[in-house]
């Protein structure tokens, strides 16, 4: 046993180099006889060496191992991913920031594969080097996922979250483009914080909704308990129930919130209760791939009430024709080729 002497861990619980080198050996089969009877002393020697060495083994094995994208669960991987890579105390703690990150390598490159997003490669490259994962929601999907500290995210369709693969000691920090919906697990001593681009919502335990799309003001409306938003210029504490709009010259105004008609996406449901036709066509351009021009002026005046569950979005024009004396019509989107562009026009 004493040839395994200079391989103990050191007070801070840490493995030598020279171990991390062998163990790597032996899992590569690359070891001659007397590395493998150094590395099996050293597991023989102690049962937390053991521990050691089945993991950095099931670590092997994964990264081993080909993703194949039509056998992955995204959900079912990031829940695992989140559990494995919670901290865990002293001298194994570095090991599973390790598996995290190489583990987000695999489960971010099989989103990417699945949904065929070379952006979302890119990210995916981008994160891991910083030990960040980004989590895509494309057009005419909703993703669930779970959190490091066990808070749940809901993401609506063409939203992007980016979070750490571990939160660090003094706060909980992920930001987002696009929609999502917390539930924040409760920790006090941890504050959990949404970055946008035109404000953060600061929580130590509570629900709330974030829409955050690209050229819309920012949106968030209180479920329950009690968040403090902040801009450049000031801060907003917020009550249950209520909802704080801020544009891009960070004016905000807070009012009585609609909470089923802000959060009812989550469940697949769209909700328009008394809302003008351009807060109708606004809305569609935010989770479906398509741009709306309003032909006919008089439309602009109207209000609507109605809701949408499940159907494409050209079952959704379809319905609007139905309920709504207009007329859509499709024309060629020069500005994008990846949106449709669709002109409204009052019905004859």
């Amino acid at each position: 046993m004493d040839s395994c002497n200079k391989y103990d861990r050191n007070i801070a619980g840490e493995i030598p180099m020279e171990m991390e080198i062998l163990i790597d050996k032996v899992l590569e089969n690359r070891a001659t006889c007397s590395e493998i009877s150094l590395v099996e002393e050293w597991v023989a020697a102690d049962e937390a060496n053991s521990k050691v060495f089945e993991q950095k083994r099931m670590l092997h094995n994964l990264l081993d191992s080909p993703v194949n994208p039509d056998d992955l669960d995204i959900e079912e991987a990031l829940n695992k991913l989140h559990k494995a890579i919670r901290r865990r105390p002293g001298w194994i703690d570095y090991l599973w920031r390790y598996a995290a990150v190489a583990a987000a390598v695999v489960i971010i490159i099989g989103i990417t594969v699945l949904y065929q997003s070379y952006d979302a490669k890119s990210k995916a490259i981008e994160a891991v080097a910083s030990n960040e994962i980004s989590l895509y929601a494309p057009f005419g999907s909703l993703i669930e996922t779970v959190l490091p500290d066990g808070s749940k995210v809901w993401l609506n369709s063409n939203s992007r979250i980016m979070y750490p693969t571990v939160f660090d000691k003094e706060k909980r920090m992920v930001s987002i483009v696009g929609e999502g919906y917390f539930e924040v697990k409760a920790d006090h001593s941890h504050p959990f914080i949404v970055a946008t681009d035109k404000g953060s919502v600061c929580a130590t335990g509570t629900a709330f909704n974030v829409n955050a799309y690209p050229d819309n003001p920012l949106a968030i409306v209180l479920v329950s308990g009690a968040v403090n938003v902040k801009t450049n210029t000031e801060d907003f504490p917020l009550k249950a129930g209520e909802r704080i709009e801020i544009n891009d010259s960070s004016k905000a105004s807070i009012s009585r919130a609609d909470i089923n008609k802000a959060c009812s996406w989550k469940d697949g449901i769209i909700v328009f209760d008394n809302d003008p036709l351009p807060t109708v066509l606004n809305r569609l351009s935010q989770i479906y791939p398509v741009d709306f021009k309003i032909i006919d002026k008089n439309l602009l005046n109207s209000n609507y009430h109605v809701t949408f569950s499940g159907e494409s979005l050209d079952d959704i024009l379809h319905l609007l024709e139905i309920g709504i004396p207009m007329k859509y019509e499709e024309a060629i989107n020069n500005d994008s080729k990846d949106r449709r562009l669709i002109y409204i026009h009052a019905a004859k």
